[in-house]
């Protein structure tokens, strides 16, 4: 044997070099030569408490230079890439049937921190035998995604990307495989195994068509991985989706909610599975003629409403929750979460449909939110029974860490959902979800600076995260400066664009209760006579606003809450129901308060709005009232619109509010 030949065949086994980095900041890192054995044994002892705690790894060398954000892993930064890493994420090709696919390949299986035995989640590793470039990476990889299907996550081919190991302390331990074989850049790119697995790639669908039409409990995986490998193929999103309802309207299977609920996923699964998988190609989103009518169920049977979670409160459907910063909106929802779970009534509402929920945060981290729901589940004095359900259907992804968000801005300008949007419905659409919560959309949307396209993405993903998980879907929301200062309570009362409440199903906005009596909607409403004086001067009291319900009759009613801690009572607020003259009476006193205002104030220059909008405070009254409370005044003749001069008009102002004195 030639000294070549016995050096290329001990590459095999060799060590190869492996990047670690601390967490996702990407600040610092260490580089270390190893073998794959030994980098099983440091995935095996490996452990953290959460899933960000765990390291990265990446079998490629870097450089210094830094990022904007100080990040040392960047695709510019990548000086030699030494091996390639592989993300399998479909929920439905095992670790023993990659391994099977990958035999004759030197690489490294191991379970993600996210898998579970029904749904499996795997990672590849495979190192070269010799370091080459960043463009020959892809290359590498395609070599083993050609092997397993072509079922690998598109972010595996970022030059970066590095994944966690280890195991989440709590879950299940990663299991670890490693297979002998060639390194990867020394199989040939067509090799005839691949060939034989075809056969198996044609049984597995056809396993999940039979899934699809006959399986309760496997038809959303079917769905969402059907979908993806149509997608794979080139075929557009009206081919998947007609494809999808052909076969389910093929299936002699009860038409019961069940059925109806996995039908109603196939569009959002369809669309989701041509953004990840297609070519660039497949763009099409329109079904055409055939498609678009209704079919006679749709036509003829009994309307579609979205379920509701909470009686007269929360449908599924999305929405706002909107606030001051720092007046208990994460805490009260934590609240409504272990009402909903529990199936306890909440605000008097009967919970129509209790489950687990999520709370997505990225703000509070994950200790601050499990100790508040530790301090509510104590006051509440809750059974051992109860709290292990609660321990169970209580769920919470810490993002305050990361620069996640639902939206951003790409090159062209445009508004889009970005991939933690699919990760997350990946990860979550089996789990019967009654309540996913953002919070908050400052720090998990697209910025304000994208205004209202912004927003109306922000609900539009929200609407889609709804329909994917079968749950009510609210973002946490601040109010403005204005809107706090005012005291102004409506349902454009969240900061920044407007189509963050005209987009949204649903809209409750938080306040502190100051005063025993508050007007809303043009109705006078006052607090339980439970509620002290004391307790609504030292801010214990909050009053939660329903401005909006799409479907489902809304019940206007203001929720009052007083707080002690973390133990909670809460009522609605009784409704005052004036005679004529009281009702009057009333009515001249707002007269009063907006003319006393004018008459003290004369430079002012205002019109019915722009008093409303801008001077809410001041006449401390809500902008409806103040609105009515004008054309009351001109009415009565306290009031007169006088046209402005040419030189002093503003916009939209060319006549302002006068006093008449009366005398006498």
């Amino acid at each position: 044997m030639t000294a070549r030949r016995k050096v290329r065949i001990e590459l095999e086994g060799a060590p190869f070099v492996v990047t670690s980095f601390r967490d996702l900041s990407g600040d610092t890192l260490t580089t270390e030569s190893m073998t794959l054995d030994q980098l099983k044994a440091t995935i095996d002892k490996t452990s953290a408490l959460n899933k960000g705690d765990l390291p990265l790894i990446k079998l490629a060398t870097f450089g210094d230079k830094r990022s904007d954000k100080g990040s040392l892993r960047h695709n510019a930064n990548v000086l030699k890439v030494h091996g390639v890493e592989g993300d399998y994420d479909g929920e439905s090709m095992s670790i023993d049937t990659a391994a099977r696919k990958l035999v004759g390949i030197e690489c490294l299986l191991y379970t993600s921190p996210s898998h579970m035995p029904a749904k499996p989640r795997w990672r590849v590793i495979a190192p070269f035998s010799v370091a080459l470039n960043g463009k020959a990476r892809d290359k590498m990889l395609r070599r083993i995604d050609a092997r397993l299907g072509g079922v690998l996550a598109k972010e595996s081919y970022t030059l970066s990307q590095a994944y966690f190991i280890g195991s989440v302390k709590g879950g299940s331990t990663a299991e670890v495989r490693v297979l002998e074989g060639k390194r990867i850049d020394r199989v040939s790119d067509i090799d005839e195994t691949v060939k034989e697995e075809r056969a198996h790639e044609s049984s597995d669908e056809a396993d999940l068509i039979k899934r699809l039409q006959q399986g309760d409990d496997g038809r959303h995986e079917a769905v969402t991985v059907l979908a993806a490998k149509f997608a794979a193929r080139g075929m557009v999103t009206p081919g998947i989706i007609k494809t999808l309802r052909a076969l389910m309207d093929a299936s002699d299977a009860r038409r019961d909610a069940k059925f109806k609920a996995r039908y109603a996923e196939i569009v959002p699964a369809a669309e989701s599975a041509v953004r990840k998988f297609a070519p660039e190609t497949a763009s099409a989103v329109l079904i055409g003629p055939d498609e678009a009518r209704a079919t006679l169920e749709e036509l003829c049977g009994v309307p579609y409403e979205p379920p509701m979670i909470v009686e007269a409160y929360l449908s599924q459907d999305a929405g706002g929750y909107v606030g001051e910063g720092g007046k208990g909106k994460t805490t009260l929802t934590i609240r409504e979460c272990v009402h909903i779970i529990l199936g306890i009534p909440l605000y008097g509402r009967a919970i129509v449909r209790s489950g687990p929920t999520l709370i997505v945060t990225a703000e509070d981290s994950r200790a601050v939110m499990f100790s508040r729901l530790n301090q509510i589940c104590r006051t509440m004095l809750l059974s051992k029974e109860k709290l292990l359900r609660v321990q169970q259907n209580f769920l919470v992804e810490d993002i305050s860490t990361t620069p996640t968000r639902l939206a951003h801005v790409d090159r062209q300008g445009g508004v889009v959902a970005t991939r933690f949007v699919d990760e997350l419905i990946e990860k979550y659409g089996g789990v019967g979800l009654c309540l996913t919560t953002f919070d908050p959309t400052s720090l998990i949307g697209p910025g304000e600076m994208s205004g209202n396209d912004g927003m109306s993405e922000l609900m539009r993903i929200g609407r889609l995260c709804s329909v994917r998980l079968s749950s009510a879907v609210r973002l946490i929301h601040h109010v403005s400066q204005v809107v706090a200062r005012s005291g102004i309570a409506d349902q454009y009362a969240g900061r920044g664009a407007t189509a963050f409440a005209d987009n949204s199903r649903s809209n409750h906005q938080v306040k502190i209760l100051r005063e025993r009596k508050v007007m809303y909607e043009q109705v006078e409403y006052r607090a339980p006579e439970w509620v002290r004086d004391a307790d609504l001067a030292d801010g214990s009291v909050t009053v939660i606003f329903h401005h909006k319900l799409s479907y489902g009759k809304r019940d206007p009613t203001p929720i009052v809450i007083l707080r002690n801690g973390f133990a909670f009572r809460d009522d609605t607020m009784e409704r005052i129901h004036h005679t004529p003259e009281a009702r009057a009476e009333r009515d001249a006193e707002v007269v009063e308060q907006i003319v006393a205002l004018l008459r003290s104030r004369p430079e002012l220059r205002v019109n019915k709005s722009t008093l409303s909008n801008d001077y809410a405070r001041d006449v401390q009254l809500p902008r409806d009232v103040i609105r009515k409370g004008v054309e009351d005044a001109l009415a009565m003749g306290r009031l007169e619109s006088v046209e402005l001069a040419r030189g002093d008009r503003r916009g939209r102002l060319k006549e302002y509010l006068r006093v008449v004195e009366v005398t006498p």
